[in-house]
């Protein structure tokens, strides 16, 4: 086989390997949330994935995955990789104590600002996973905005 060849099919395979990486995953996506309303660099802003409403939206219960990130105003991104299409609900948390505890009340007002998917407040209880939740699909973007407050 002549070198002109030799160095094309090997070419070849080394462009095709992040294509069947990628067939390997399951079609598993990024899915990133923009996390808006950070109004302090206190302590750390947590999201958590959720893929039921158990646990929804204040229990370690029902999650999937945690990101934590240090607080940086006024936005930053909360990346979950390896996610597959599906229904999900995120929930954004501003720890800003640092005490690594949910001190937000989605019921009477909070402490530390908090939000979730879809931007749902119901008022006098706390959000719904229905109320919250998204739809990833294969092949679609997987960009969210969640503004948090308290």
């Amino acid at each position: 086989m002549p070198l002109a060849m030799k160095l094309s099919l090997a070419l070849s395979t080394v462009l095709a390997l992040p294509a069947l990486a990628a067939v390997d995953s399951g079609h598993a996506g990024n899915l990133r949330i923009l996390v808006t309303g950070i109004d302090s660099d206190a302590g750390a802003i947590q999201c958590a994935l959720f893929s039921r409403d158990k646990g929804f939206p204040d229990r370690d219960s029902g999650v999937i995955q945690t990101k934590r990130y240090p607080a940086l105003p006024p936005m930053l991104t909360c990346t979950f990789d390896g996610v597959e299409p599906g229904r999900y609900a995120v929930a954004v948390t501003h720890d800003a104590n640092g005490d690594e505890e949910v001190d937000a009340d989605f019921e009477d007002g909070s402490d530390e600002a908090w939000g979730v998917t879809n931007n749902v407040r119901p008022g006098r209880r706390t959000p719904r996973f229905s109320e919250a939740a998204i739809y990833l699909s294969e092949g679609q973007p997987s960009d969210y905005e969640v503004e948090i407050r308290r």
